[in-house]
């Protein structure tokens, strides 16, 4: 019978791993290139904004600081999610849980209320942690369509 791995929580790993990628971000330059101008003025908002999965990272700089308390993002629903959620909280998002294989029709439901009711931009990983790479899923399309 195998044992199960204890797991550290969340809330004691996550806010030193904010503060290293906090202290990264110094390193280097970020240039956002908004030629539509969504991001300059709320004009256009909402919106959905996506990125691949093995980019996840980025998110510390995926909107420009300055609204990323107002952004939301999809977080998985699993275990592993809670981790990501707390990633995304310590930088001002608001953690929409679920994903293609858990929760997917209700964490859809959520992003919609939250573009709807208030205003967020969202942004969401367009082929997801299993993959394949590079293969859209049709959650972020069926977002933006709504």
């Amino acid at each position: 019978m195998k044992k199960a791995r204890k797991r550290l929580p969340a809330w004691l790993i996550i806010p030193p791993l904010a503060t290293a990628a906090r202290c990264l971000r110094q390193t280097y330059r970020v240039r956002v290139r908004d030629d539509a101008g969504v991001l300059a003025s709320d004009e256009h908002w909402p919106f959905v904004s996506t990125l691949w999965h093995n980019r996840i990272l980025l998110i510390v700089d995926f909107f420009p600081r300055r609204i990323q308390h107002r952004a939301a993002a999809l977080a998985s629903a699993s275990r592993d999610g809670e981790y990501a959620a707390w990633f995304l909280r310590c930088f001002g998002y608001t953690a929409v849980r679920g994903s293609s294989s858990r929760g997917g029709y209700h964490a859809l439901i959520e992003m919609r209320q939250q573009l709807e009711e208030h205003r967020r931009p969202m942004a969401i990983t367009l082929d997801g942690p299993r993959g394949p790479r590079y293969d859209v899923h049709p959650g972020a399309v069926l977002l933006a369509e709504w």
